[in-house]
């Protein structure tokens, strides 16, 4: 049986809901839409002396489809070196892992 667009648009929703709610489940990652596109991303469950503890940071993807990066909080000294290979790679999973792995190996 063939679904309509709306039934594909709607399922597509319903199968990215259910990712996000994976990483926020497994991974303590929350996603929050802002201005202009933009994404503000939050973790937890990255200290794990104080698992409760939120790590953040906006990503944006630019007009000349390039990714910036702001407000990483804490500072990651190798932010800069990691958005140029992010927007060499557009590799937005590998940036992620590698931001918290950052962020572990200040914590740990």
């Amino acid at each position: 049986k063939l679904e309509s667009p709306a039934q594909t648009s709607q399922h597509k929703q319903e199968v990215l809901g259910s990712g996000t709610e994976l990483y926020e489940k497994y991974l303590g990652i929350t996603f929050e839409r802002q201005v202009k596109g933009a994404l503000l991303l939050k973790m937890v469950n990255v200290d794990p002396s104080n698992p409760k503890k939120q790590f953040t940071f906006t990503i944006s993807l630019e007009d000349n489809e390039q990714y910036t990066v702001s407000d990483c909080v804490p500072h990651v000294e190798r932010l800069p070196e990691m958005v140029r290979e992010l927007n060499a790679t557009n590799s937005l999973t590998s940036f992620v892992r590698g931001v918290r792995r950052e962020w572990r190996k200040m914590v740990c």
